[in-house]
């Protein structure tokens, strides 16, 4: 190992090397989000009169902010980090998933989305249980709630850990900070606030991976040493693999086919994501919203392997798991920040903003998907709801819903098949 390389091995982690700026900029920026959402959602003095306007903004809703939106929906925090962990240790082949946007975008808005339009649905299970009848939709309906809720939990927890390991604010107090951020501007204004809060946090979570880079080729560039060139590096291995190899998902193969279905899922029949495609003004704007969106969540997949190759590059030759500064991969970017970025001021509170900011969209987007699903396709069809009372029926499930993923936030730490690495 030479000299520089131990040098960034060697920088302070304590929680003295925490600046005051670093507070400072999360706060504000943390603040800025939140009260975007707030504000929208006192602008009309109450909960949302309609489901319409709760669940779709009345279908009046521009088509950037759907589609800043959309990003910030698809983003959670957990991906910002793990997926920069995965190219560092296995390669860059999952980026072979980004060409796969363009036939999953031209089926979504030439296939599934005329037909969800049309219909005027405000929930892909509405449609199914148009289709196959309300125990299909109610079936799918309450499959998707226990799904969904485990994704936000999850999504809660690995902000709440970073907040806690970056600025020392403890587990269960950044647990239920960030569960109760995302619920409250949603179940007071729906889908609207959910929409242009998520426009300043898609903005400041962009800005999370681009601290990394920046600050490496700042420092690349100023050293007296900088890392070894990535002249020698082995493309073919880490993102040309055309070898049709079974036992690996690290092929060009593999990563492109398999992305196939999944994104056609995520893009075409997620809750989260339709919402947005049906709260757009007329068909021909849907259509841009979801062509928008798809280039928009590719540009960030690909900012994301950037990042990914910009970590490689600082630690070519100081691998922190096999130098023993880490025990697992998936600790690269914390370790990362809290290292050769934390030492300066408001390096970290960037980071963490945007860490946050995807945590807090995700809630968002999770709780009010909920509402309109539980609302739609679970108590509509079995129960009259005066139409004078729905407004309070809504945001109460709105509410719900954020309690249940909050306290299932707290109390992941505590189920250790879903939190804790088995010891090998």
């Amino acid at each position: 190992m030479s000299d520089s390389a131990a040098r960034r091995m060697d920088t302070p982690t304590s929680s003295a090397s925490v600046h005051a700026s670093d507070y400072i900029i999360f706060v504000s920026l943390t603040a800025l989000s939140l009260g975007t959402g707030l504000y929208v959602s006192l602008r009309k003095r109450g909960a949302p009169k309609s489901r319409d306007e709760a669940f779709l903004g009345n279908r009046s809703i521009r088509v950037l902010p759907l589609a800043l939106s959309m990003l910030a929906s698809s983003i959670t925090a957990a991906g910002i980090i793990a997926f920069v962990a995965h190219y560092y240790r296995h390669g860059f082949h999952t980026l072979w998933a980004i060409p796969i946007f363009v036939p999953v975008g031209l089926i979504v808005t030439y296939l599934y989305l005329p037909v969800l339009y049309e219909l005027k649905v405000t929930s892909i299970f509405e449609y199914l249980r148009l289709r196959y009848g309300n125990s299909v939709g109610l079936a799918s309906s309450l499959i998707y709630f226990v799904l969904s809720q485990t994704l936000g939990a999850v999504t809660i927890y690995a902000a709440a850990v970073a907040m806690t390991t970056m600025l020392r604010i403890p587990l269960t107090v950044s647990c239920v900070v960030l569960g109760i951020a995302g619920t409250t501007y949603t179940a007071l204004g729906g889908l609207r606030s959910v929409v242009w809060a998520d426009c300043v946090q898609a903005v400041i979570m962009t800005g999370s991976p681009l601290v990394i880079i920046g600050k490496i080729l700042y420092d690349s560039a100023t050293s007296v040493e900088p890392p070894r060139s990535l002249n020698d590096l082995n493309i073919t291995a880490y993102f040309l693999r055309t070898d049709i190899d079974l036992t690996t998902d690290e092929t060009v193969w593999a990563a492109s086919l398999a992305a196939f279905p999944f994104q056609l899922t995520r893009i075409g029949l997620d809750q989260m994501i339709t919402q947005r495609f049906l709260a757009a003004r007329s068909l021909s704007e849907a259509r841009t919203v979801a062509f928008f969106g798809v280039f928009l969540v590719s540009l960030f997949y690909a900012i994301i392997g950037l990042t990914a190759l910009a970590i490689v590059y600082w630690f070519r030759d100081c691998d922190p798991v096999l130098s023993g500064a880490m025990s697992r991969y998936d600790q690269m970017v914390p370790y990362y920040i809290n290292t050769s970025a934390g030492a300066v001021g408001g390096i970290r509170g960037l980071f963490l903003v945007g860490v946050v900011s995807a945590s807090i969209s995700t809630v968002s987007s999770v709780v009010n998907s909920h509402a309109a699903v539980l609302y739609i396709d679970v108590l509509s069809p079995n129960f009259h709801i005066p139409e004078n009372k729905s407004s309070v029926v809504i945001a109460a499930l709105a509410a719900g819903s954020g309690i249940i993923m909050t306290l299932s936030g707290v109390l992941l730490p505590y189920v250790s098949s879903a939190a804790k690495e088995e010891k090998k």
